[in-house]
C-alpha cells in the first residue's frame, strides 16, 4: 500500500481491492478520496460500520414496550433496516472472499430500499393518525424482485459485469445495472421525499405546539440521515464505507431516547385526535378570552364551530349556545332544527397550558334518546302505579326493623286499611299470634340469605277485626337503593285455604268435590298437550277426562280466540312468573261453544306437575248478563232519545198557550191604555210578563235539558286546559283574562264538557258586578275548579243556585241547572266553594 498527493485528493493504493470509482496510478488500481476521509482503511471502515449496527439495535430494544403507540412499530422496522445495513456494509469491507461479498451485497439489495419503505410508512402513520392501507404494501414488490434478480442477474439488469460472484470489487455502488439505481436510489429517495413531505405538510397545518415540535424533530432526523446518504451518493467517501445507516442510527437513537425517557409520543396527539374526532359528543376548547382554540369533528358538523371564532361569532351562528358562552350556565339545553328537538347535556373542565390559565373544555352530549327514555319510563311508572292501585293484590316493602315503609293501594281490597294507615307501623301486630313466630323466622332467614325467596302463608287481621289468609312472596332487595327493603307480593288466599281445609277432611270428599265441581283444572305440557284434567271437565263440556287427556289444548278453543290464547300460554312458558288470566270460548260435546275463564301459571319447576296448571270456570251466565246489560244500555239509549223527542214535543206544544197568554197580556195592557194604572195592577202585569219569559226560556231549553240529563256514553281522554281554552274562544269575554293554573287528563265527552265551561264563563260575564277581571281554571285533588275575582254570590242565593229557574239577577235560571245536569251525567258533582275573599269558585269532583 502506498499514498501519493495529487491536488485536493489523497490517493491511497490498495492492491487487493478494485473499486467502482477508481483510477490507475503506475499500473495499480487506486482509490480517489477526499483528504477528510484519508484515515479510513477497509478495516477501520468495516469496524465503524459494524459498530454502527449497535445504536439501532439499542433503539429497537428500548422501544419494545412502546410499539403500541402511533408509528413506533414502523420506526422499529426502520431501525432494524439501519442495523442490517450498517452491519452488512461493514462485513463487505472486512471480508475479501468474493462469493461471501456477493451474498452480502444481495442482502443489501433487500435492506436499503426496505428502509425507505419503512420510513414512508412511519411518516404515513404519524401524519394521518391511522394504519396505512393494505395497498401501500405493494411498495415492497420492487424490493422483492430486486432481491430475487440479484442472485441470477438476468440480462445484466442488476450488475453490468459477468460473474459478479467472482469479482473482487465492492459492488455497492459499482457495476450498477439498469434496475438497481431505479430501486435503490430513485424509488428509495422518492419515498423518503414523500414521507418527509407528509410530515412537512403536518408542520404547516397543525395548530398544536406539541405537534409542531414532533414534526420538526422527525424532519431534522430525516435531514441528517439524508445528508449522510448524499455524501455516499456523491462519492465523497471510499467505496467500502457508507455513512447513511450511521446517520439513521444516530438520529434514531436520539428519537428512541426521546420516546422512552421524555415521553415524546405520550404527547403525540395523532391517535388522540383520531379518537376525539371519532367521538360523537361535541367538544370544543375555549381560551380565557372566549375564543375557540380547538374543536372536534362533531362540534364542527353540529354547530359549525371554527377555530378562532369569538364569543359573538359563536353565539351568532348558534343562538342556543348563548347560555354556555359568557352567560350563567345550565346543565341541559334544547335545540330546535328542522322540526326536530335535540337535547344536549353540557359539562365543563378547565386546565392550564403554559402561561394561559382558565382554558375550558366544553363537552356537549346528545341526550335526546335518554330524555325520551326517561319520559317513557315515567309513563311506564304511571301505568304500573295505576295497575297496582287497581290490583286486587298488594305489594309492600318492609325494612330491617319489621316496619312497613310502603304499601300499594291494593291493601284496601285485601285487608280494608288505607295505605297511609299502615305505613310507618310494625308488620308483626297485623299477623295472627299463632303465625307470628313462623313469619318472623322466615323474615330473618331471608335477611341472612338474600338469594332465598320469601314465601309464607299466614293469617292477617283485617280492618274490621277479622282474620283472612294471605300469601306473601318476595325477595331481599336491601341492596337496591330504590327499594331498600324486603319486597313482598301479598295475595288473599282465604278461599284457597278454605278449599285446602275442606279437601283435607277426607280424600273421598276431595274426589267427590272434583267430580261434582262445575269448574275443572287441567295441566298442559310444553307441547301444548293436556296431561291431566279433573272430573269437572265432563260436567262443563260433556267430554270425559280420558277423552281430553292427550289432546292438543288449543283444538277445543274457538278459532277466533285460538291465537290469543296460544300467545298467553307461550308468555307463561317464557316467563315462569307470569299469570294466565284469559276468557275464551271452548268447544262442547254437542258442537256448541261456551264462554270460560282460565286462570293459572307455569309450574314446570314442580316435578309433580311439570306443566302449566289452569283453572277453568264456566262464565257463560256472566257473559249472558253482560250481553243483557249491553242490550239494556241500548234500550236506555233509545229511551233517552225518546225522552229528548218528548221534550221537543212538549217544548213545541208549550209555544201555543204561551203565545196566547202573551197576546192576552198585551191586549190587557192595550185596554188599560194611557190611563193611570194602579201600582198593584202594573206589578201584577209585569210579574205575569216575567213568568211568560221564564216559561218561554224553559220551553226553549227543555230539549237541551233532556239531552244533557242522559248519561255520557263512550267518554274519551281529554285535557282540562284544552277544553277550557276552546270554551273561552266561544264566549264574548268582554275584556276578561283566562289563567290556566294547572291541568289534568279527564275521561269525558269533550263537547258537553266544553258547554259546562261556556255556561260558567258566561255566568261570570253576565252576573259579576262590579265586573270581574280574571277567571282561573285549575285542579284540585279529585277534580278541578273554575273561579273568578268578581263580587261573589250572595248567601241567600247559594242554597238553590243550581235548581231550575233559580238563577241570579237578570238570568233565565237555566244556565247553572244545565251545568249541574251535564256534570251529573258524567257521574261527577259540582259545588259552590266557600271563599275567604270575594269571588265565585265552582269545584267539580270527578271521583265519586
Amino acid at each position: 500500500m502506498a499514498a501519493v498527493s495529487q491536488g485536493k485528493y489523497s490517493v491511497t493504493v490498495y492492491p487487493q481491492y478494485k473499486f467502482g470509482t477508481s483510477d490507475t496510478y503506475e499500473g495499480v488500481i487506486i482509490n480517489k478520496t477526499n483528504s477528510v476521509f484519508e484515515f479510513l482503511t477497509p478495516t477501520i471502515a468495516g469496524l465503524i460500520m459494524v459498530a454502527g449496527a449497535v445504536p439501532p439495535l439499542v433503539a429497537v430494544y428500548w422501544l419494545r414496550e412502546e410499539r403500541h403507540k402511533p408509528a413506533v412499530l414502523w420506526f422499529q422496522c426502520l431501525m432494524g433496516c439501519a442495523m442490517a445495513w450498517s452491519l452488512l456494509f461493514g462485513l463487505l469491507a472486512l471480508i475479501e472472499i468474493p462469493q461471501i461479498r456477493f451474498g452480502i451485497t444481495n442482502l443489501l439489495m433487500l435492506v436499503i430500499p426496505s428502509s425507505a419503505v419503512c420510513y414512508f410508512l412511519f411518516c404515513y402513520e404519524f401524519t394521518f393518525k391511522r394504519s396505512a392501507p393494505k395497498a401501500v404494501f405493494v411498495l415492497f414488490v420492487p424490493v422483492g424482485l430486486l432481491f430475487v434478480f440479484s442472485w441470477t442477474n438476468p440480462y445484466g439488469l442488476i450488475y453490468t459485469i459477468e460473474n459478479p460472484h467472482l469479482t473482487t470489487e465492492i459492488l455497492i455502488p459499482a457495476s450498477e445495472g439498469s434496475i438497481r439505481p431505479l430501486v435503490n436510489v430513485g424509488m428509495a429517495y422518492l419515498l423518503v421525499i414523500l414521507g418527509s413531505g407528509m410530515v412537512l405538510g403536518e408542520l404547516f397545518t397543525t395548530s398544536q405546539p406539541a405537534r409542531k415540535m414532533q414534526t420538526g424533530i422527525i424532519l431534522l432526523s430525516s435531514t441528517v440521515s439524508g445528508t449522510f446518504g448524499m455524501i455516499k451518493i456523491l462519492d465523497l467517501v471510499p467505496a467500502f464505507f457508507d455513512p447513511t445507516p450511521i446517520g439513521w442510527a444516530l438520529s434514531g437513537l436520539l428519537f428512541a431516547v426521546a420516546v422512552r425517557r421524555y415521553q415524546f409520543l405520550h404527547v403525540l396527539p395523532a391517535a388522540q385526535d383520531q379518537v376525539i374526532d371519532e367521538i360523537t359528543d361535541c367538544i370544543f376548547v375555549l381560551a380565557p378570552d372566549g375564543r375557540v382554540i380547538d374543536a372536534n369533528a362533531a362540534a364542527v358538523t353540529t354547530f359549525e364551530v371554527e377555530i378562532g371564532m369569538t364569543n359573538d361569532e359563536l353565539t351568532h351562528r348558534n343562538p342556543e349556545l348563548s347560555q354556555l358562552v359568557g352567560q350563567p350556565r345550565g346543565n341541559t339545553f334544547e335545540i330546535e332544527r328542522g322540526g326536530t328537538t335535540t337535547v344536549f347535556d353540557a359539562s365543563y373542565s378547565t386546565f392550564t397550558q403554559g402561561d394561559s390559565d382558565g382554558i375550558e373544555v366544553v363537552v356537549l352530549r346528545d341526550i335526546t334518546d335518554q330524555k325520551h327514555a326517561e319520559q317513557a319510563l315515567e309513563q311506564t311508572k304511571e301505568r304500573y302505579q295505576r295497575m297496582l292501585k287497581r290490583s286486587s293484590d298488594y305489594v309492600t316493602i318492609i325494612d330491617k326493623t319489621e316496619t312497613i315503609v310502603d304499601v300499594t293501594q291494593g291493601v284496601e281490597h285485601v285487608l280494608g286499611y288505607q295505605p297511609d294507615e299502615m305505613i310507618g307501623t310494625k308488620v308483626l301486630p297485623y299477623i295472627h299470634p299463632d303465625d307470628r313466630r313462623n313469619a318472623f323466622e322466615t323474615f330473618v332467614q331471608t335477611l341472612k340469605e338474600p338469594e332465598t325467596e320469601l314465601r309464607i302463608e299466614y293469617r292477617a287481621q283485617t280492618a274490621d277485626g277479622d282474620y283472612c289468609w294471605i300469601e306473601g312472596r318476595g325477595r331481599n332487595h336491601f341492596d337496591d337503593p330504590l327499594i331498600g327493603g324486603m319486597l313482598v307480593n301479598v295475595r288473599d288466599i282465604t278461599d284457597r285455604k278454605q278449599a285446602e281445609q275442606t279437601i283435607a277432611d277426607t280424600k273421598e270428599y276431595y274426589r267427590r268435590v272434583l267430580e261434582q265441581s262445575l269448574d275443572y283444572t287441567l295441566v298442559i305440557d310444553e307441547s301444548n298437550t293436556i296431561t291431566e284434567v279433573t272430573p269437572g271437565v265432563e260436567a262443563m263440556s260433556g267430554f270425559r277426562p280420558d277423552e281430553v287427556v292427550g289432546q292438543n289444548a288449543f283444538e277445543a278453543v274457538h278459532p277466533d280466540e285460538r291465537d290469543r290464547v296460544r300467545d298467553s300460554f307461550d308468555a307463561a312458558i317464557e316467563d315462569p312468573g307470569a299469570m294466565i288470566n284469559i276468557e275464551y270460548r271452548v268447544l262442547l260435546r254437542d258442537g256448541s261453544y261456551n264462554w270460560v275463564e282460565a286462570r293459572g301459571k307455569s309450574h314446570f319447576d314442580d316435578p309433580h306437575l311439570d306443566g302449566i296448571v289452569i283453572n277453568v270456570r264456566d262464565i257463560s251466565e256472566r257473559k249472558q248478563r253482560e250481553q243483557e246489560l249491553a242490550e239494556t244500555a241500548a234500550r236506555l239509549a233509545q229511551k233517552n232519545e225518546q225522552l229528548e223527542r218528548l221534550a221537543q214535543i212538549v217544548s213545541h206544544d208549550l209555544q201555543t198557550p204561551l203565545s196566547t197568554a202573551e197576546k192576552l197580556t198585551r191586549l190587557l195592557r192595550a185596554d188599560l191604555g194611557e190611563t193611570e194604572t194602579e201600582p198593584e195592577i202594573e206589578q201584577s202585569i209585569q210579574d205575569l210578563e216575567a213568568t211568560h219569559e221564564r216559561l218561554r226560556a224553559f220551553a226553549d231549553h227543555l230539549p237541551r235539558l233532556a239531552r244533557e240529563s242522559t248519561d255520557v256514553e263512550g267518554p274519551i281522554d281529554c285535557e282540562l286546559d284544552g277544553v277550557a281554552k276552546a270554551a273561552w274562544s266561544m264566549v264574548d269575554t268582554d275584556g276578561l283574562r283566562l289563567r290556566i293554573e294547572s291541568t289534568c287528563r279527564l275521561q269525558a265527552d269533550p263537547d258537553r264538557l266544553q258547554r259546562v265551561f261556556e255556561n260558567l264563563f258566561q255566568n261570570t260575564v253576565t252576573h259579576a258586578t262590579p265586573p270581574a277581571t280574571t277567571v282561573r281554571v285549575g285542579t284540585v285533588e279529585d277534580g278541578f275548579y273554575i273561579e273568578d275575582d268578581g263580587p261573589g254570590i250572595r248567601p241567600e242565593q247559594r242554597t238553590e243556585l243550581f235548581e231550575y229557574g233559580m238563577g241570579t239577577e237578570g238570568g233565565s235560571g237555566l244556565g247553572l241547572a244545565i251545568v249541574r245536569t251535564t256534570v251529573e251525567a258524567h257521574g261527577w258533582s259540582i259545588t259552590l266553594a266557600e271563599q275567604a275573599t270575594e269571588g265565585t269558585r265552582f269545584e267539580i269532583r270527578t271521583e265519586s
